[in-house]
């Protein structure tokens, strides 16, 4: 008897991804079969059941409701598996034609982008360390927030593991293994990658192609710098798990590390800047003490300056002019801290433009982030101190975008699209 046609499609697809869990779509569930669907009735505490499927023996099958998909990609995700999502491209019709799928996204633990499954006060890096003589080159990004990252360590295996700890990658990239588990005295969990991605010329390739420039020397690259390697590898690796243009990723920042202190993975761990010792946990550090954010965004940025200390005097002296200032105008400040209640998560929901999730909830956060930013800038405006007025200059409350918004999405509208009631009455017909 021979197999059947969706579950060939299944194979085929499995066979493309042997290393990821596949979900694959199938109406209103995401079905999992033989051996993923074993693992994952046993890690997702899921019943194990059986399909036939044209084999002398039923398939072992299990899966999980399309709206759910997220609780379950999310512990598979803290366990350290990956997942590629097939989806449905087509709608199924009353025949017997096979409806169409593809995979459309491959999540791995570095590659979160959903927020429902992220710290939102902590960034979520994934790592990709290029090892040439005594030296590496370091490229790393968040793809939920579109930062992107690149430093270049003249010494390895003096300052790996230090560089290691600060970042605190979720998952790891190398052309190296055997050297980068030398280095960090450990053997480390690292995702494969194909030798030929960390070649010079592809490299370069992939950053003209994804930066739209014709010279990597445009970007801030030196002609022989080894760090383009890293960052070309990077992105073809998130070229090939998510399946999308990845349009937030716009800029390069080069961490040179010249302004910030160096502080190893000891020291790190003796003052309990954002962990404690004991427990490992956030409560009772100094980032816990310091942190009274109110914005996701504002979270993270006092995260990586507890994490990287100034030592350039004069910044050290504009900053600490800024919070003098805030402490001096109390009322003007509480006033502050009440618009920004107000603010999204703008990285991270901007990110989801490049995801194709953003939905009518998150149009109408963004609406309300917009409206917020000229109290803002009014309240920004009463502080007579440079590194403050300078802020205010920097935003923009693109009144346009936040008036279309206003007038096209009903207020009251549901998260997901097929529910209807997104369009506002009357805005047309």
């Amino acid at each position: 008897m021979p197999i059947s046609p969706m579950m060939q499609q299944y194979l085929n697809m499995k066979q493309k991804h042997p290393q990821c869990l596949l979900f694959f779509r199938v109406g209103d569930f995401y079905e999992m079969f033989f051996d993923d669907a074993k693992l994952a009735s046993k890690e997702l505490e899921l019943v194990l059941t059986g399909k036939d499927c044209g084999l002398k023996e039923r398939a072992p099958m299990c899966g999980v409701p399309h709206h759910a998909v997220n609780v379950y990609v999310q512990r598979l995700i803290e366990k350290g598996y990956k997942v590629a999502i097939c989806e449905q491209l087509t709608e199924p019709t009353k025949g017997k034609q096979l409806v169409e799928r593809d995979i459309i996204r491959i999540i791995t633990p570095g590659t979160v982008a959903d927020s429902a499954m992220l710290d939102e006060k902590a960034n979520a890096y994934i790592l990709c360390i290029y090892f040439r003589g005594k030296g590496a080159a370091l490229a790393y990004t968040d793809v939920s927030t579109g930062e992107f990252n690149v430093c270049l360590l003249d010494d390895a295996q003096k300052r790996l593991r230090d560089e290691f700890t600060r970042i605190a990658p979720r998952e790891v990239l190398t052309n190296d293994e055997q050297r980068l588990n030398e280095c960090m005295g450990e053997e480390l969990p690292i995702s494969d990658m194909p030798s030929a991605a960390f070649d010079k010329k592809r490299a370069e390739d992939e950053l003209k192609s994804h930066f739209e420039t014709a010279f990597v020397t445009a970007l801030g690259f030196d002609q022989r710098d080894i760090r383009v390697n890293a960052a070309g590898a990077l992105l073809r690796y998130l070229s090939d798990t998510q399946k999308n243009a990845l349009q937030h990723i716009t800029q390069i920042f080069f961490h040179q590390g010249q302004e910030t202190m160096l502080l190893d993975r000891a020291t790190r761990r003796n003052l309990e800047l954002t962990e404690t010792m004991r427990a490992g946990e956030r409560k009772g550090s100094l980032l816990w003490l310091l942190d009274k954010t109110k914005t996701a965004m504002g979270a993270r940025q006092l995260k990586a300056w507890v994490e990287e200390p100034l030592i350039c005097k004069d910044r050290i002296k504009m900053r600490l002019d800024a919070v003098e200032a805030f402490k001096d105008h109390v009322l003007p400040a509480d006033d502050l801290a009440e618009a920004l209640e107000q603010v999204a998560d703008l990285e991270r929901l901007l990110s989801k433009l490049s995801y194709q999730s953003f939905n009518a909830r998150d149009s109408l956060a963004l609406m309300r982030s917009l409206q917020s930013i000229e109290p803002i800038q009014a309240l920004l405006k009463q502080f007579s101190v440079p590194a403050i007025e300078a802020l205010a200059h920097t935003l923009a409350p693109l009144h346009s975008l936040s008036e279309l918004i206003e007038k096209a999405i009903h207020p009251d509208a549901p998260p997901v699209i097929t529910e209807g009631g997104i369009i506002a009455d009357g805005y047309n017909k």
